[in-house]
């Protein structure tokens, strides 16, 4: 199971930066808070106020440990297409492909997929009643939610440190830190 949650949240200049996979769901969410999509970066700006931080506390929990916490039915809720935990994104039925595709640090140890409800986008995503997924996110959530914590993975580490910014924030940071950022010509 890998270490990190398909979920980034990082404070940056201009807010907080939030990276995930696809969620309308999510990005409602976002939106209602005031948030922006940077389409160049591939993720939510949302301002770096209380509401914003409720609602990924909600979503996501607290800045904590990692942990693969169990997950049955009772625990998720379907919307449109897709299988959420909170924020976390469980399962989506995938049109091009004709196949249920799981989520980042996901896995479905235990059940089946009610395939026949689940075959266009419109369709919801749904898992039998004896489903039981271990999914890699935030301690807090977990405890927040009453789930039954199976592993303690640590902190999260980022994959690529740069990547939870965009040219244009890593441009503000080095101007910021008194270096002159002159246009790459390729």
């Amino acid at each position: 199971m890998k270490q990190n949650t398909q979920i980034q949240i990082t404070p940056i200049t201009s807010g907080i930066a939030v990276r995930g996979p696809y969620s309308a769901q999510n990005n409602e969410s976002y939106k209602y808070v005031g948030g922006i999509y940077d389409s160049r970066g591939r993720r939510w700006i949302v301002p770096d106020d209380d509401d914003s931080w409720g609602l990924l506390y909600e979503l996501y929990g607290a800045d904590s440990q990692i942990v693969v916490a169990a997950a049955d039915s009772k625990h998720l809720a379907t919307t449109g297409s897709q299988l959420q935990l909170g924020g976390y994104v469980i399962a989506q039925w995938d049109t091009r492909k004709s196949c249920i595709r799981l989520g980042e640090g996901v896995e479905l140890i235990n059940g089946a997929w009610d395939v026949a409800s689940s075959t266009s986008l419109e369709s919801p995503c749904l898992a039998a009643g004896d489903a039981l997924f271990h999914v890699t996110l935030r301690g807090d959530f977990a405890i927040t939610n009453s789930l039954t914590i199976i592993t303690e993975l640590g902190e999260e580490r980022p994959r690529n440190p740069f990547a939870l910014f965009s040219d244009s924030d890593l441009q503000v940071e080095l101007e910021d830190r008194g270096y002159k950022v002159e246009p790459m010509i390729c």
